[in-house]
């Protein structure tokens, strides 16, 4: 990623690190830059003026803001970064119009946010205020350097940013799982008896109390969570259904195993439930044992050192978050996570009870509904271009800006969203497909693992080759590029008579000449989107 920071003072300490980045002059908006794929807008409260000054100087930056944001183009990924009330610095301003200009300042960056897409906004100014007013400012390094922030504050800064930049490409862990006795209440279960534990109003089981209403939060935020414990089952239920101040509930659970096997073992079947990788995990446990068992074993999970104090127990659980499960923007999809994965373990159970799959599927009724990249979907299809690593053709990663673009160029950007009677899967499918008269290039294919299983790649791939068809497309190219996740992949082109031959790095290219449309199984529903035409392919 390379970044273009446009600034009013000196920063580059604070991006030391970052090997593609390129800075403005002070207050200088005259150049666009044309490369960078993010443009940071990094503009801070204004030392050493009166407050009437100040206040100028502040309106004066919103404006050159408001001006800089009509020469960006809407494919350049921007950010805006806050700016702190009396950032940095003490100073009397006994009529409010200091704080005032800085409010309104901080307000227009959340209203260019809230009307463009490709505006996000960066709370530099929490990050600032969480230290003291007087080590934010090494005066020393002002007055020689015009650098407004501590340089000692570079390192915590830089993992601050890497962690918004990180929630801004929706790249974050999956799954909270979580050890019980001692961690999501005080005390054991077996041996204290559910009105012996440590939860309530009062301290410490306060403590234990919060930190699940926090998790509940995480949940409504698209976190998974699951729960692993060595305990007896019909007591932790009981605890879950009847005890007073339980916050977590069953139903709050993707997933869960509660017996006496070792958690390494309990983890991996956790991860193959949920048909998600080991290494989107993140357990949470007080054992210093347990924790070690699976540093050691299973070295791909996250593994927080769990705090010694019940009263360290909410700030552990907001730094958990912070580092590993936050996102910028959240889709359906996300709020719908827990529900979600739940109809999907009903459907794996379903399905045993079947002498062959085709068979199960018949009986699902599944609808796939096909849509091309909008306003509202654009979000989504990138976040699964940052997410999804195991069906993903080439695993390549892009940002809403990088979707428009494609879209903007004439590209195909097509998600699809799929539904049966266990419930709706949301958008998880997505493609970005070049057009150039009869050539079509497949540049990503991919889909999300929870829909796997019901043959539905085999069914939407065909019913975008068909689409492409219908658009005057003959000659199909396609590649797969390997990684360590995507194995399963390797060969699937080869399902629709692709002609494979050797690419780069141990990959394929696909060349398809297509003669007819492909016919459809007759167990799908699909359906493209108004806005192209739309028609249904039932009993193809």
């Amino acid at each position: 990623m390379s970044f273009y920071i446009y600034r009013n003072h000196t920063v580059e300490p604070l991006f030391a690190r970052i090997p593609d980045v390129t800075f403005s002059g002070y207050d200088d908006i005259s150049e666009v830059p044309e490369d960078a794929n993010t443009v940071l807008w990094f503009y801070s409260y204004p030392f050493d003026c009166a407050s009437r000054l100040v206040v100028e100087r502040i309106e004066y930056y919103g404006q050159q803001l408001r001006m800089m944001v009509d020469a960006i183009p809407e494919t350049s990924a921007l950010c805006l970064c806050t700016m702190g009330v009396q950032e940095l610095t003490v100073r009397e301003d006994s009529d409010f119009s200091i704080r005032g200009a800085v409010e309104n300042y901080n307000a227009g960056l959340v209203e260019l946010a809230d009307t463009h897409a490709h505006i996000k906004v960066l709370d530099v100014a929490s990050f600032l205020e969480q230290f003291p007013a007087e080590s934010r400012t090494d005066w020393k390094y002002y007055y020689m350097s015009q650098m407004q922030v501590n340089p000692a504050l570079a390192g915590e800064f830089r993992e601050w940013f890497d962690a918004r930049m990180r929630a801004i490409q929706s790249k974050r862990k999956k799954c909270l799982v979580l050890d019980l006795d001692n961690t999501v209440w005080g005390g054991v279960l077996g041996e204290d008896g559910k009105d012996g534990i440590k939860l309530s109003n009062n301290y410490p089981g306060s403590c234990y109390r919060d930190f699940q209403k926090l998790v509940r939060e995480a949940i409504d935020q698209g976190v998974i969570v699951a729960v692993c414990s060595k305990n007896n089952e019909p007591e932790v239920w009981d605890c879950f259904e009847t005890h007073p101040d339980m916050v977590l509930k069953k139903d709050d659970l993707s997933s869960y195993r509660i017996n006496w096997t070792d958690k390494a073992t309990n983890l991996r079947e956790i991860a193959a439930e949920l048909n998600i990788g080991t290494d989107s995990l993140v357990f949470i446990d007080d054992s210093p044992q347990e924790r070690a068992l699976i540093s050691m074993t299973m070295p791909e999970v996250t593994v927080p050192d769990y705090p010694a104090k019940p009263y360290q127990l909410r700030q552990f659980m907001l730094s958990v978050f912070d580092e590993h499960f936050r996102i910028y923007q959240l889709t359906n999809e996300d709020r719908k996570k827990t529900s979600q994965y739940k109809d999907n373990a009903r459907r794996v159970s379903a399905g045993k009870d079947f002498a062959s799959l085709e068979d199960f599927i018949r009986t699902l009724d599944i609808h796939v509904l096909l849509s091309s990249a909008d306003s509202y979907n654009i979000p989504r299809i990138a976040q699964m271009t940052q997410k999804t690593n195991q069906f993903n053709l080439t695993t390549k990663r892009y940002t809403e800006s990088d979707i428009q673009k494609f879209v903007d160029s004439g590209a195909w950007v097509v998600c699809a969203s799929v539904r049966d009677k266990f419930g709706d899967s949301g958008i998880t499918m997505a493609a970005v497909i070049e057009m150039d008269g009869q050539r079509a290039n497949v540049d990503s294919f991919l889909l999300s693992c929870r829909i796997l299983g019901r043959k539905i790649e085999l069914a939407i791939a065909q019913r975008v080759f068909n689409e492409l068809f219908d658009r005057g497309c003959r000659h199909i190219s396609a590649r797969y590029i390997p990684t360590a996740k995507n194995m399963q992949t390797e060969s699937f082109f080869e399902n629709f008579g692709f002609e494979a031959a050797p690419g780069p790095d141990g990959g394929k290219e696909y060349q398809l000449e297509m003669q007819e449309k492909f016919q459809i199984a007759d167990y799908y529903t699909m359906e493209l989107n108004p806005g192209e035409r739309r028609y249904q392919e039932h009993n193809v």
